[in-house]
């Protein structure tokens, strides 16, 4: 199947990945309006319009949200209402987008200042965290706050230098269990064992996306923040990462 043929009847046969807001819809949403910006098809911003149109209340209210799990995961779909903020103006979108943030600012952290991964991992810091909550983060701050809190964003991506890089590998751990309680926590640095390749995916990503909007901000604040990034954007050069 042609390239172009594929992407209309994947869209047009999308199913939610979940019954609850969810960050596997995110990606594809995402997607969708990074296609849309380099296409200009409106294939792709119609797709978005009408999944966040359908989960959006006229309050900005988002019924099927799982508050309690307090899951860093469900921020990820928020991301897209900028978007739809943006391409309507409806004011249900910048609800929801408070909504979000609201659900940042009651989040449970680890004594580091990072935010949990979600209620049921308690203490705990997963890479794949990073990209499902910061940019969200980074664009709020952007946007709608004048940058006033984004030394708590560069801190976080500071945190998982300090406790999750190897250094001899170059690579961060997948996960850190700050209360060193896990089964799978390393007892003297409360690392995973192992290196996930798609969490380091996730990792890069979250750096990138901060990046990019940062550099839509004032060169001095550019200037004050590049060092707390330096480190994690050399190891994303390193990797072959590049923002355009």
């Amino acid at each position: 199947m042609d390239i172009q043929q594929y992407f209309p009847r994947f869209l047009a046969n999308y199913t939610p990945y979940k019954k609850y807001w969810n960050y596997e819809d995110g990606c594809v949403l995402k997607g969708c309006i990074d296609l849309y910006h380099a296409t200009g098809d409106v294939l792709y911003r119609d797709f978005v319009l009408d999944y966040v149109s359908a989960y959006v209340a006229a309050d900005g209210s988002i019924p099927n949200y799982e508050m309690r799990q307090y899951n860093i995961d469900s921020i990820n779909s928020g991301k897209a209402l900028f978007f739809a903020l943006e391409e309507t103006g409806e004011e249900r979108y910048r609800k929801a987008i408070e909504f979000h943030m609201q659900r940042l600012r009651e989040h449970p952290r680890c004594q580091c200042g990072n935010f949990w991964h979600k209620q049921l991992y308690p203490n705990q810091i997963w890479l794949d965290g990073l990209y499902m909550a910061q940019p969200f983060y980074m664009a709020y701050e952007a946007k709608f706050d004048g940058m006033a809190h984004v030394s708590d964003i560069t801190r976080q991506f500071q945190n998982v230098r300090k406790y999750l890089y190897n250094p001899e590998k170059g690579l961060n751990y997948h996960a850190y269990d700050e209360a060193r309680v896990q089964f799978w926590a390393d007892k003297e640095t409360g690392c995973s064992k192992n290196f996930w390749l798609r969490s380091t995916g996730w990792y890069l990503m979250a750096l990138v996306d901060c990046l990019a909007l940062s550099m839509s901000i004032t060169a001095r604040w550019w200037t004050s923040s590049a060092r707390a990034f330096g480190a994690c954007w050399h190891t994303a050069r390193r990797m072959g990462c590049s923002i355009r």
